[in-house]
């Protein structure tokens, strides 16, 4: 939806709603930005900068939500 009618058209309340450090709605933002005007000047602007080492907490939290869920289906009343 986004992708082809811009940000605009991506409801207000489902943004509102990411949750998803440390790639924020801000950081999105700013890769959006930067790839849209590399699109236009055709040089590359480099990476955008974001939380690392957030990564390495919320990383194991999510994998290890995923596999309990996963094995929650194994038990009734699934």
């Amino acid at each position: 939806m986004g992708a082809q009618l811009g940000y605009r058209a991506i409801p207000q309340e489902w943004v509102e709603g990411i949750c998803d450090q440390p790639r924020s709605v801000g950081c999105l933002a700013k890769v959006a930005e930067s790839l849209s005007q590399q699109k236009a000047t055709t040089q590359a602007h480099g990476p955008v900068c974001y939380f690392w080492p957030g990564l390495l907490v919320r990383n194991p939290v999510f994998h290890v939500t995923v596999l309990i869920h996963g094995f929650r289906r194994f038990l009734r009343p699934y």
